[in-house]
């Protein structure tokens, strides 16, 4: 399998296809009970609605997503900055470089 090409599976006994991606440091996993669904995709249809990026280094920022590029260079508006769930800073504007981020919680509210 090549590095950074999409791959499509069954998960087995679910009834879900799964969209993953090999990269450098991790196999990313993109569930979804649409088939054909890229992670792109689904961030590309978040835009305008709150989601939480958590980055490699136990930070997260909270807030509306902006833009986003193929790279998953993201701009996120009135975030916040958490660090270990601490709140830290508050920001009109956010952009995170796509290489930091770990995870993108999209659809997200603070409960």
């Amino acid at each position: 399998m090549a590095e950074g090409s999409p791959h499509t599976t069954q998960l087995r006994n679910t009834g879900i296809e799964s969209d993953f991606y090999l990269g450098p440091e991790i196999i990313f996993l993109v569930l979804s009970t649409q088939t054909g669904v890229r992670p792109l995709s689904l961030i590309m249809n978040s835009f305008s609605k709150q989601v939480r990026v958590m980055l490699k280094n136990d930070i997260s920022y909270v807030g509306t997503l902006v833009e986003a590029d193929n790279y998953m260079n993201l701009v996120i508006n009135r975030g916040v900055e958490y660090q270990s769930e601490v709140k830290k800073a508050s920001y009109p504007y956010i952009l995170v470089r796509g290489n930091n981020v770990l995870y993108i919680q999209l659809d997200y509210s603070e409960e």
